[in-house]
C-alpha cells in the first residue's frame, strides 16, 4: 500500500512537471531572460547544478548495482528511493533555455524514474527478477541519456 503511494506521488510530480515544462519553457531563458544561448544555459546550469545532478543520478545508478551484487533486499530497497528522489529533485530544475536539451533531460529523468520504481518493487522478490532486469537496462538507457545531455550542454553552453 505504502509503495503504491510512492508511485503514484511520483508519477504526480513528473506529470506535474510536464505540464510546467511546457508552460514554463519560454519563462526560462536563462536567469535574467537575456543573452546568447550559451549565456542562458550556462546561467541555467550553474544556477541548478545540473551538473552534479547527474553526477549524483550516476552515482545512485552505480550504487543499486552494487547493492543488488550483495543480496540484501532492504538495502537495495533503500537505494532505489534515493535514486527516485534525486531524479524528482532534478526534474524539478527543468526546463532548461534550450527545448533540446530540455526534452534530453527530461527522457532521462523519466527512464530513471521507471528504473527507480522497478528497482524498489523488484527488490521485494527475487533480485534477480524481471523487474530488476528491466530496471537495469532502463538505468543504463538513461546513463547512456545523461551522457548525451551532458554533450549537448557541453556544446550549447561552450564549456
Amino acid at each position: 500500500m505504502q509503495h503504491t503511494k510512492l508511485r503514484a506521488t511520483r508519477l504526480a510530480g513528473v506529470v506535474l512537471t510536464g505540464l510546467l515544462t511546457g508552460t514554463s519553457l519560454a519563462a526560462c531563458a536563462g536567469l535574467d531572460g537575456t543573452g546568447t544561448i550559451s549565456q542562458r544555459v550556462n546561467a541555467w546550469a550553474s544556477s541548478t547544478g545540473v551538473r552534479s545532478q547527474i553526477a549524483t543520478l550516476q552515482a545512485d545508478s552505480t550504487r543499486i548495482a552494487i547493492i543488488q551484487r550483495r543480496h540484501n533486499p532492504g538495502a537495495l530497497r533503500a537505494v532505489c528511493e534515493v535514486l527516485g528522489s534525486d531524479v524528482n529533485s532534478a526534474h524539478q530544475d527543468l526546463p532548461t533555455p534550450s527545448p533540446r536539451l530540455t526534452g534530453e533531460l527530461d527522457a532521462a529523468y523519466r527512464l530513471d524514474l521507471v528504473a527507480a520504481d522497478d528497482c524498489y518493487r523488484g527488490a521485494s522478490g527475487s533480485l534477480s527478477g524481471s523487474l530488476i532486469v528491466t530496471s537495469a537496462a532502463d538505468r543504463a538507457a538513461a546513463g547512456n541519456d545523461l551522457k548525451k545531455a551532458l554533450i549537448s550542454l557541453q556544446a550549447l553552453s561552450g564549456s
